[in-house]
């Protein structure tokens, strides 16, 4: 297998810089092979020391995040390099979450949590600071926080409590 490696970290890949209307559009879809252990990009993900690595499949790898929010918070990686998930082929994309059933595996064989939040922030709308598309495995305990009715839906904290007296 031959990997490309993006060094001038231009928006298209040499076999893709075309000169028409949809070029623009193509700049968020676009997917390369990256090695992450030899990759020239600024990504951080495609830049990754083997040693950061804990799982890892033919699509996509594990390791802890840079800045938890829990014990235990990893992230799951495609190692091909795209900003959304949804830019992987379904072969890719199930792998990917094959690895986040792996990595939740280990999590309660390690740390026994009582949940886990698994997330994807898929654009820089929802709050994606790193394109280059990852999941977010992360453990929870009973009480860690004082009412973790809603998960996920505080992202818009005035609709996260729907079960409040007044809500619709």
């Amino acid at each position: 297998m031959a990997f490309i490696v993006l060094a001038d970290h231009k928006p298209f890949p040499p076999l893709l810089n075309r000169t028409n209307a949809a070029a623009p559009q193509l700049a968020t879809r676009t997917s390369t092979w990256l090695n992450p252990m030899m990759s020239q990009t600024r990504c951080p993900f495609c830049n990754l020391e083997q040693s950061r690595i804990r799982l890892e499949n033919e699509f996509g790898v594990s390791l802890p995040d840079a800045f938890p929010v829990a014990v235990g918070h990893t992230l799951v990686i495609p190692k091909r390099h795209v900003a959304s998930l949804f830019d992987l082929p379904a072969e890719e994309q199930a792998a990917i979450w094959r690895l986040v059933a792996q990595v939740r595996d280990k999590l309660v064989s390690e740390l026994h949590p009582d949940g886990f939040n698994v997330g994807v922030n898929d654009g820089s709308a929802a709050g994606q600071t790193v394109m280059h598309a990852h999941v977010h495995v992360i453990p929870r305990w009973k009480d860690d926080v004082a009412d973790p009715r809603g998960g996920v839906r505080w992202i818009m904290p005035d609709k996260a409590p729907y079960w409040a007296e007044g809500q619709k």
